[in-house]
């Protein structure tokens, strides 16, 4: 708290000696004061800046603190992107920053870089919430805390609000697709590593559950999700997905439902009907290589008029990690493709070189063959031949008699699931 200072002037008749004292006295009372202010506008901002580089910032928010990164190539005139990065449990946001490397790409690519922290005090092993109620819809609890911690970046940055980007890993990535369903007038795209879809649980039971084995339907997610958005979406949300095909933490599948999940919320925003107009079916599938590292496969899946709108990376023997990332930071892999290099590009729409590619395929091509998709009821499947009476009552006890959902089959077998048999 800094303290009003009433400056002492000299009086006709003092001597010398007393105004030379009054003089000294209030230099002093005048350091002290800018001493003291000093003191508190640090303990608000914490700024450290790096040679040749931009600043990292660490700045108090109500009881919480965000950091944020501006790059030196800032120069208030221009609008950059904003990329908000959301660590996993029992991470900060300087081990985030570290181990993701984002602040590197920001520094050349001119994008300011927001990482709220979620502290102790909310959940003991610093998990974002995704799994509670509370924390699933807009206007309350975590997600709206970092929609203002966005708006108050936008009031003091100039932001493109055309460009700013959820990512995040684990928890983290649970709530950035929270934040791209609750706040789709704020995020114009979403980035998740090893996370899960929208509401996959709803309590911490369920959430061990979804982690291990999945979360319920994704159609039903992706409905429940464009409810969610309703008013406030007005385009399309790309997503890229990133998974490790030995994540024993956050099993695989979790990354497929995300994507199927976003695929049926993209379906019903393009046109207003569930007509698959988009889906879950990718349109090219490459199989890449790391240059002495890992393996991995890249679905790429485009909107009605051809444009990319959502990939997924699985990413062969990684476990729970941030693919690519540093080793000094935690849960990361630094042998997989770069993630935070290539979910940059992605929702910036720049072309990035991710790795080498071994077997490329269109649609049809040997690596990726072409894929037939049915929609409908069980009834409906059954009447047209596409399940028998054992996968009728199948999928009728799995999905009801009322409810749609889509069974696949690749193109020259007779042979209907509704699991997509190429991811």
């Amino acid at each position: 708290m800094l303290t009003l200072v009433r400056i002492i002037t000299n009086e006709q008749g003092q001597s010398p000696e007393r105004s030379e004292f009054f003089a000294m006295r209030n230099k002093n009372f005048k350091r002290l004061s800018l001493l003291l202010a000093v003191m508190l506008f640090s303990s608000i901002f914490r700024t450290t800046t790096y040679a040749g580089q931009g600043t990292f910032t660490k700045v108090t928010y109500g009881s919480r603190y965000y950091k944020i990164y501006v790059p030196s190539t800032y120069d208030g005139e221009t609008e950059v992107p904003l990329m908000v990065m959301l660590h996993g449990g029992s991470q900060d946001p300087d081990q985030f920053a570290v181990g993701t490397r984002m602040n590197e790409i920001a520094e050349t690519e001119n994008f300011i870089v927001l990482y709220p922290d979620q502290p102790a005090t909310a959940n003991q092993n610093k998990f974002w919430n995704w799994f509670e109620p509370a924390h699933q819809h807009r206007g309350s609890g975590e997600p709206a805390i970092i929609a203002g911690m966005i708006g108050e970046i936008k009031n003091t940055y100039n932001i493109n609000d055309n460009m700013v980007y959820a990512a995040g890993l684990s928890a983290g990535g649970a709530m950035s697709v929270i934040l791209g369903v609750t706040y789709p007038d704020i995020i114009k795209g979403v980035g998740i590593v090893s996370g899960l879809e929208y509401k996959a649980a709803t309590n911490m039971t369920g959430a061990f559950m979804a982690m291990s084995m999945g979360g319920p339907d994704p159609n039903t997610q992706g409905t429940l999700a464009f409810n969610e958005m309703s008013g406030y979406a007005t385009k399309l949300m790309p997503t890229i997905v990133f998974h490790g095909n030995s994540d024993y933490v956050v099993q695989k599948i979790n990354g497929n439902q995300i994507l199927s999940q976003w695929a049926q919320v993209n379906d019903l925003l393009d046109d207003g009907r569930d007509n698959n107009s988009i889906n879950d079916t990718p349109n090219t599938t490459e199989s890449k290589t790391v240059t002495g590292g890992r393996s991995y496969t890249v679905y790429s899946y485009e909107d009605g008029k051809g444009n990319l709108l959502m990939q997924k990376y699985l990413v062969d023997g990684m476990g729970h990690a941030w693919s690519g990332g540093s080793s000094l930071g935690s849960y990361t892999d630094s042998t997989g493709p770069d993630a935070s290099r290539i979910i940059w590009g992605f929702l910036s729409g720049n072309s990035i070189d991710d790795g080498e590619t071994e077997n490329p395929g269109g649609p049809g091509g040997p690596e990726n063959p072409e894929v037939e998709v049915a929609y409908g009821t069980a009834t409906e499947h059954y009447v047209a031949g596409r399940l028998d009476t054992s996968g009728y009552l199948q999928m009728g006890a799995k999905y009801g008699y009322i409810a749609r959902f889509n069974l696949y089959r690749l193109v020259g077998t007779n042979v209907w699931t509704d699991v997509n048999p190429i991811g």
